[in-house]
């Protein structure tokens, strides 16, 4: 494989970098070209689940687990058919003493968010949310969901606070039961919050901690005001939310600690600078949908892709890629407040890209989980660090074990469209590992 990688390099080396003698104009070429050929050497985009083998970690028991937690992203645009929905809908029923949490990443109505209830497409829009919430507490599950950069779309600040009211109002909550469904934090302030996850048979125990932020509000920069009248989120937000973090990771009850946001730390996708060769070449591919068509490919415009959007936004001209400085000082906020010495090692879950991964390199841990919306995937590659990635839509399960295990099983649930029968979700559970 890598042989037929570098003959293809060597040809496209002849075609771009040769095309002009012009010092200006070759620059621009050989940047190109230096940009394709480094995508080329990287290797390719996954199509099938790495690794393709199935786990040898059996399947966790309904005794074993002191709480299970669903990490669904991304599922903002799903219609009243969606595939994702529907396998999560009939696996939550599995374990019935088990509680569950779902846990909702962000995007969660594409492509603006929630909008002011005059709008004329309120009903369509706020349907997309609708069926995630229905899904999840459909078998009695508790909902926490978290904001995402789409949701900010509609009045920013005001716009996430419209949906964190809706969901608050919504007859999902009960006197009974008055905050199964909250968006965290309220879409006043970035947070973060926390939440103890309790035992079903004892609640007095804390089965892990789950710390939710809007990484959104941080990212977009310190001239955002908090909409509350909380001092501790002054002007300098991202040292309060450093703090903060550092003060919940340290003396915590829990064995675990899950950090909820929507903008992962590292990622090996199109927001990480990853974009296949195809993309380099053939301009329409950048279109997901069209990324595996063979109508893409009716359009060969070399160099041109490069130059005009992916070497943009390597350069970090959006906010929402790993390159931009505002993202990158997320990053490095968030990093900070979960090292602090004696901390309990945090789990990163987020979604962003639409796409699932499993990262680990030293202390840092990461699930991606950002396809909760039946194929509405992106393309999604593999590096030194990545224990599993795969471009098919899903969701993530993560099952803390009581003792003697105290761990967390973590499955990925891959979901397709049986094809003996149209409309139908059929999943798999093939990839499980163990998270300590």
């Amino acid at each position: 494989m890598q042989t037929s990688l570098s003959t293809a390099a060597t040809i496209l080396e002849f075609i771009f970098c040769r095309i002009s003698r012009h010092w200006m104009v070759g620059s621009i070429f050989k940047t190109a070209c230096a940009m394709i050929l480094g995508t080329f050497l990287a290797g390719c985009a996954l199509n099938t689940r790495f690794p393709d083998s199935p786990s040898a970690v059996p399947p966790t028991t309904e005794s074993e687990i002191a709480h299970r937690i669903i990490l669904l992203g991304d599922a903002g645009s799903a219609d009243s058919g969606d595939l994702v929905l529907a396998a999560l809908r009939s696996l939550l029923t599995e374990f019935p003493t088990v509680d569950k949490t779902v846990v909702i990443l962000g995007d969660n109505i594409y492509p603006s968010g929630l909008p002011e209830s005059q709008t004329p497409d309120y009903a369509l829009l706020k349907s997309h949310l609708d069926r995630q919430i229905n899904a999840s507490v459909s078998s009695g599950a508790t909902v926490r969901v978290v904001p995402g950069n789409h949701d900010w779309n509609s009045g920013a600040e005001i716009g996430v606070q419209r949906q964190a009211n809706y969901l608050g109002m919504g007859p999902w909550n009960t006197p009974a039961k008055p905050t199964r469904v909250v968006m965290m934090p309220e879409g006043r302030c970035a947070g973060p919050v926390f939440e103890d996850l309790s035992y079903a048979s004892d609640p007095s125990r804390v089965s892990a901690r789950l710390i939710l932020l809007d990484s959104e509000w941080i990212i977009r920069g310190s001239g955002a005001p908090c909409l509350n009248d909380d001092a501790s989120a002054g002007e300098d937000r991202t040292r309060t939310v450093r703090e903060a973090l550092r003060n919940m990771v340290t003396g915590t009850p829990a064995d675990f600690v899950i950090l909820a946001s929507h903008h992962p730390l590292r990622t090996h996708g199109p927001h990480g600078g990853f974009f296949s060769w195809k993309q380099h070449l053939f301009p329409l591919t950048i279109i997901p949908e069209w990324h595996d068509s063979l109508w893409s490919l009716l359009l060969p415009l070399p160099v041109v892709p490069t130059l005009l959007y992916i070497l943009p936004r390597r350069l970090g001209i959006s906010k929402q890629d790993l390159a931009n400085k505002h993202y990158r000082d997320y990053v490095d906020e968030v990093t900070a407040g979960i090292s602090a010495p004696g901390s309990t090692r945090v789990l990163i879950t987020a979604g962003h890209e639409h796409s699932i991964q499993l990262i680990e390199d030293g202390n840092l841990l990461q699930i991606v989980s950002g396809v909760g919306s039946y194929d509405h995937h992106t393309i999604v590659g593999k590096g030194d660090d990545t224990r599993m990635a795969t471009p098919n839509s899903g969701f993530v399960i993560l099952d803390v074990r009581k003792a003697p295990h105290d761990d967390i099983v973590l499955e990925v649930v891959e979901v397709t469209e049986d094809p003996a029968a149209v409309g139908t979700p059929r999943w798999q559970r093939e990839y499980r590992t163990i998270l300590r």
